[in-house]
C-alpha cells in the first residue's frame, strides 16, 4: 500500500524529488525570479498606496459635494461616496495578501539562495504556492460572480 504522505502523483517519489539538485543555472533563474517579483510587489504596494489617497481625496470631495453647498444630491448623496469608498477598501484588502506573498517569496528566496539553506527555500515556494493558490480562488470567485450576473440578465431579458 502507498504512503498517503506522498502526494506527489506523476512527479515520481519523495526521495526522487529531494535527490535533486539546483544547478547554477536555476540559481540564476530563481534569483531572477525573485528579483522581479520583488519590484511587481513594490509597485503594487505603491498603487495600493495611491487607491488609499486616492479614496481620501474622493471622499472628501463627494462629501463636500453631498452637503449642498455645491447643489447637493438630497439626502442620499452621501451613500453613493460610502459605496464607492467600501468597494475601494474591499479591492485594497483582497489585494493585500497577493503583494505580501509576493514579497515574502522574494525576499526568502533570494535569502535561501545565497545562504543555500533548503527549508527557508521551501518556506519561499510555499509563499510562491499560496499566491496561486489566492489567486487561482479569487478567479474563481471572480468567475461565479459574471456567471451570476450573466444568468441574471439573461432572466431579465427574458421576462421583459
Amino acid at each position: 500500500m502507498e504512503n498517503s504522505n506522498n502526494n506527489f502523483g506523476e512527479y515520481g517519489s519523495k526521495s526522487d524529488l529531494f535527490s535533486m539538485e539546483i544547478t547554477e543555472r536555476l540559481k540564476y533563474h530563481l534569483f531572477d525570479m525573485a528579483k522581479w517579483t520583488k519590484f511587481l510587489a513594490i509597485v503594487q504596494i505603491v498603487v495600493m498606496s495611491l487607491y488609499v489617497v486616492g479614496m481620501l481625496g474622493l471622499s472628501t470631495a463627494l462629501s463636500s459635494l453631498s452637503s449642498g453647498r455645491y447643489g447637493g444630491y438630497g439626502g442620499f448623496g452621501g451613500l453613493g461616496a460610502g459605496v464607492m469608498i467600501f468597494v475601494l477598501l474591499i479591492m485594497i484588502g483582497v489585494g493585500v495578501y497577493p503583494v505580501y506573498a509576493l514579497f515574502k517569496f522574494s525576499v526568502v528566496t533570494k535569502r535561501a539562495l545565497k545562504s543555500s539553506d533548503i527549508e527557508m527555500f521551501t518556506e519561499g515556494i510555499v509563499y510562491l504556492k499560496n499566491f496561486f493558490k489566492y489567486i487561482g480562488v479569487l478567479l474563481i470567485i471572480v468567475l461565479a460572480f459574471y456567471g451570476i450576473i450573466f444568468l441574471v440578465g439573461m432572466m431579465g431579458a427574458l421576462f421583459r
